[in-house]
């Protein structure tokens, strides 16, 4: 679908409503690949749910006491042993499963709920937005040379869908972070040739909004990033 000036508030709001809907069905027991990858992890290897190191060591000392008892020729024990193995795999499977669809569908249900205004707008104030707007956002880094963090001043006069294009120049191997999911849903990235560019769409309501954003690249310094506007609410 592209996307300029003239792409009406129904076509956006479909497009919303598709991509927070297949963003929700990603994390949950229909994509088959995701939920075999974790069944196969975590029955088999329960103590990952601790981490990859805390995992390995439990894996370590559970097959080095299984090796001890079967050497001893404790062959029952050793099948009952693995047997609460794969038990408690499926407990710990079920339970990522579970937190897994209540954060994905605490995520949806926030993407569909419109972001209110940081700032309500004053009457005095006349600064407004318009397709095609542009600015620069400017990045700080809080003791890290690779993880910058920047916030959006956007000040929307009317309720509805906004879609904004972030463009980072010499930005090195960069990744985009969204820390809100309210009224928030990323359209889709593109980079090349140190060279990112980010699609959002955003559910507001009237007033100042700052969105935040951050910003994880291995450039030791800011990259310049344009913000532009490409679609904004019709005026009544």
């Amino acid at each position: 679908m592209r996307i300029n000036a003239a792409t009406t508030q129904s076509e956006l709001r479909a497009l919303y409503t598709k991509l927070s809907r297949d963003e929700f069905l990603r994390d949950t027991p229909l994509n088959l690949r995701m939920f075999l990858r974790y069944a196969l992890l975590f029955i088999l290897f329960p103590g990952m749910i601790l981490g990859f190191r805390a995992g390995l060591i439990i894996m370590t000392i559970f097959c080095s006491g299984m090796a001890a008892i079967m050497l001893a020729g404790k062959y029952g024990i050793a099948y009952s042993a693995a047997i609460c193995w794969l038990l408690f795999g499926a407990v710990v499977f079920l339970w990522v499963v579970g937190s897994t669809l209540i954060a994905a569908f605490k995520r949806f249900s926030e993407r569909r709920t419109p972001r209110p205004a940081d700032v309500p707008l004053s009457p005095s104030d006349s600064e407004q937005i318009s397709s095609g707007d542009t600015r620069d956002l400017l990045w700080t880094s809080d003791n890290s040379s690779q993880l910058f963090s920047a916030c959006l001043e956007l000040r929307a006069p009317r309720s509805g869908l906004w879609v904004i294009m972030l463009e980072l120049h010499h930005c090195g191997h960069a990744r985009l972070i969204l820390p809100e999911h309210r009224g928030l849903c990323p359209l889709h990235s593109t980079s090349q040739d140190q060279e990112l560019r980010s699609f959002i769409l955003c559910l507001l309501e009237p007033g100042i909004h700052h969105i935040p954003w951050l910003l994880i690249s291995d450039c030791p310094h800011p990259p310049q990033t344009t913000v532009s506007i490409l679609c904004t609410p019709p005026q009544c």
